[in-house]
């Protein structure tokens, strides 16, 4: 399952939102929001930089999110934008010359001080149109470094209005809501349309503390991005500076003041006090000089903030807001009205906001809420105020799951290094898998083989031993050795057809020997007690079909397998012919059968000669004519009935 991780640090908060699933219908498993420490230094020096990481770190570890496949916004208004055409086509050959193509439209910077990446918009014949974008190299390396000492080292960075573009797109904000089912090219590159003529344009803007990100979009097709250096800050800095207070107590002075609609009235004490005003003189130890430093402070009174003042600053800001955006309405290329305007991001609170931008764009205003288009936890009073937040956070970790369009500045040396660190731990374990893999291969296989000897035939006693009458007993063996060896195996071992000293020495030598080559060895043992008693007896069941010992044998063992079956019987007489030649070769016998049984009995042995025909092997081929005729016994008191059997032999 795909994984996202956006960290959108801010000058003030640090955002940061975990995706999983697909870009299509993600869910947002976890978000941390951390307030950045201030100080009376710019936001943009290097201290900063490192209460961001701080801040950066804190978010992602007191929510738990994981520091894998995560993207970092970097600010669109650092960053230098261009539209270009390179006589060029493919990705790969565009990458090798788009650095000296984009150095003759970038003015303010040195191209070798800068990040190029870029997006193709529409491919030409032969050419290509694509968006450019660079940013200065020491402000990111800045914060990657910050980053880094803190502990988070971002695999991805992009730009912060890229990821509202991809927020704003998931949301559906540039398709029709009957087209939002059916529209299949969200997920490509934006692509710029070669005529964009009158056509209206839908307006994306994220309205932050210190600036605003602009998109505008026709037909779902990004045709211009912009940063303008004005945020909803600057009401709360006019306050702070009309009143000389501070901007932290500005701020939540104005927010009340706004939302209440009243004066608000506070504590406030402020540095260097006016003269002939009551002082309160606080002493301060040095600690490096140990000097005892006095610092003058206005005494502690009642500040007051009126809402009139408010509301003046708040439409000053406003009037400044609807002077930038006409400015960029004016650059956009073949413009035309506006038919939709959608607003997110922590300023779009502010009261008076969305009139102003309707008497601006002449149409209304629609917000913009990540969180209802995506699954979360957030409880329904939380969303309306955390929900506008998120937006480029979200968008930064769509970017890690395949979302496009997406910049990736982490290039030449700001390229991200610790691919290893992604794989490391899977590559440990598969490592440690792989060396401990012989071990338990090897000991799968010595199990198997212990089974196998254990089936074979294990020596369980070896015979060393006296029983009660001081005799040695004889050895055991577990398995088929035991099976066919072991004398209290009386059916199956061949201690009844060997003297005691032939079986003795036998076990002896099977105690000796190898585990496989005990079986074999009873083979050979039980194959030369045959010979030993073929040569006693001179009868031989490997002597040809012409001996009439074998022909006699073969049937005693035929009978002799269903002899159980076969109840009481009687051979009375045998007849055999074994001319020279093959024809009139005849078995001839009778055989008696007494019981109530007595036919079926009879058509066992008939059956069983039956399927001794068929057997290559055997020395008989089929009955002869006067096979099967029956004499029953007359005047006897057991039914029964004596059988003429004629067999011609091979």
């Amino acid at each position: 399952m795909a994984k996202g991780v956006g960290l959108d640090a801010g000058e003030y908060e640090v955002k940061v939102v975990e995706l999983d699933g697909s870009i299509r219908k993600p869910r947002m498993t976890k978000v941390s929001i951390e307030r950045v420490a201030q100080s009376a230094l710019s936001p943009a020096d290097e201290s900063h930089a490192e209460r961001e990481a701080e801040s950066s770190l804190h978010a992602l570890r007191d929510a738990k999110i994981a520091q894998e496949n995560v993207c970092l916004g970097f600010p669109c208004r650092e960053a230098v934008l261009r539209n270009l055409t390179v006589p060029f086509t493919g990705a790969d050959a565009i990458r090798k010359v788009i650095k000296f193509e984009a150095e003759g439209e970038i003015h303010s910077h040195s191209v070798d001080d800068m990040v190029v990446d870029f997006l193709v918009r529409e491919e030409l014949e032969g050419e290509t149109r694509v968006m450019v974008a660079a940013i200065p190299k020491l402000p990111l390396q800045t914060t990657l470094q910050a980053l880094r000492r803190a502990g988070v080292d971002p695999e991805f960075v992009d730009l912060d209005t890229m990821a509202l573009y991809r927020a704003a797109e998931l949301c559906g904000c540039f398709v029709d809501e009957d087209e939002l089912e059916a529209d299949e090219s969200s997920e490509k590159v934006a692509q710029l349309p070669q005529r964009i003529g009158q056509q209206s344009i839908r307006l994306v803007l994220d309205v932050g503390a210190r600036s605003v990100r602009v998109l505008a979009v026709v037909e779902g097709q990004l045709l211009d991005v912009r940063a303008l250096r004005i945020g909803v800050d600057s009401v709360t800095e006019e306050v702070a500076r009309s009143l000389g207070i501070s901007t932290d107590s500005a701020r939540e002075a104005v927010q009340t003041s706004l939302r209440t609609g009243e004066d608000v009235v506070f504590e406030g004490m402020s540095r260097d006090a006016d003269d002939g005003e009551e002082i309160e003189e606080v002493v301060i130890e040095d600690e490096e000089d140990d000097e005892i430093q006095p610092m003058r402070l206005r005494a502690s009174q009642s500040e007051v903030v009126h809402h009139s003042d408010v509301l003046r600053a708040r439409d000053a800001f406003l009037g400044s807001f609807r002077r930038e955006l006409l400015r960029f309405l004016s650059g956009l290329p073949g413009r035309s009205e506006v038919e939709a305007v959608h607003v997110t991001g922590g300023g779009s609170l502010l009261s008076g906001l969305d009139e102003a931008l309707e008497d601006v764009f002449g149409c209304p205003v629609q917000r913009l809420n990540v969180l209802n288009h995506v699954q979360h936890s957030f409880e329904e009073d939380e969303v309306d105020i955390v929900g506008p937040r998120l937006a480029v956070a979200l968008g930064l970790a769509l970017g890690p799951m395949g979302a496009k369009p997406f910049f990736d500045f982490r290039q030449e040396d700001l390229s991200y290094t610790r691919k290893f660190d992604r794989i490391k731990f899977p590559l440990a374990v598969a490592c440690m898998f792989a060396a401990f893999l012989p071990f338990i291969f090897g000991m799968v296989q010595l199990r198997k083989l212990q089974n196998l000897e254990g089936e074979y035939g294990l020596v369980m006693n070896t015979g060393e031993s006296e029983n009660k009458r001081g005799r040695k007993t004889a050895p055991e063996f577990s398995g088929y050795t035991g099976y066919v060896y072991n004398s209290n195996q009386l059916s199956t071992s061949v201690v009844r057809y060997m003297d005691d000293k032939v079986y003795t020495r036998l076990g002896e030598e099977l105690v000796a020997a190898d585990t496989f080559e005990r079986l074999p060895m009873i083979k050979d043992a039980i194959n030369q007690h045959l010979r030993d008693r073929q040569e006693e007896t001179g009868v031989y069941r490997d002597l040809k079909l012409d001996s009439g010992y074998y022909v006699v044998a073969y049937l005693a063992d035929v009978i002799q397998g269903i002899e159980q079956s076969l109840g009481a019987f009687l051979v009375t007489e045998l007849n055999m012919s074994l001319p020279y030649r093959e024809q009139g070769r005849v078995l001839d016998f009778k055989v008696a059968f007494r019981g109530e049984d007595f036919r079926t009995r009879f058509q066992l042995l008939n059956d069983t000669l039956v399927a001794e025909f068929k057997d290559p092997d055997s020395p008989f081929r089929d009955f002869g004519s006067r096979s099967g005729k029956s004499t029953p016994f007359v005047g006897a008191e057991v039914p029964g009935a004596t059988y003429d059997m004629q067999i011609e032999l091979r």
